[in-house]
């Protein structure tokens, strides 16, 4: 019986061993996936914020065009206003 139990213990030894190793590879993993996130994360947020830096300017840009196009139908409507008055002064 004593041989028996010393293979026993020779593979339990391995048995633990192994385990060991293997839990350590998946904290290895872990670790290593967790910097990949905080990356990304990082990534993201840089994106996001990019992003709405963008979108400020773009929106900057319509309220001045929105206000260049108030003023340019102005004069329009303004010029076209006095052309037909001009015209039906001459025409009368």
């Amino acid at each position: 019986m004593g041989e028996g139990d010393d293979g026993w213990q020779e593979y339990r030894a391995l048995v633990l061993s192994e385990l060991k190793r293997l839990s350590d590879h998946v904290s290895s993993c872990e670790a290593e996936m967790r910097k990949e996130v905080k990356h990304s994360e990082v990534k993201l947020l840089k994106a996001i914020d990019r992003l709405h830096t963008s979108h400020a300017a773009v929106k900057a840009d319509v309220i001045r065009l929105k206000s260049q196009a108030a003023v340019w139908g102005l004069m329009a409507g303004t010029a076209v206003s006095v052309l037909t008055a001009f015209v039906s002064r001459l025409l009368k």
